[in-house]
């Protein structure tokens, strides 16, 4: 995941543990969780809506094929 391994992991947890304290860290990560969460949903919307318009225009297409000839 991100090319890091457990000692990096480690370290980026002191490092933020050391900037944020420990009241604040679990804040921060559940912030970061929700922001996550947020852009998965986003881009399974789009990707959703990417397929609906190529479907749309598939069928266009399909249903008038003279309009498109050259």
């Amino acid at each position: 995941m991100l090319g890091l391994g457990f000692t990096e992991f480690v370290f980026l947890f002191f490092l933020a543990l050391l900037l944020f304290g420990p009241k604040e860290l679990p804040k921060l990560a559940r912030l970061i969780a929700r922001c996550i969460y947020e852009m998965k949903n986003l881009f399974q919307r789009l990707e959703k809506e990417w397929h609906l318009f190529e479907d749309q225009k598939t069928e266009t297409t399909k249903s008038k094929p003279d309009q498109y000839k050259s």
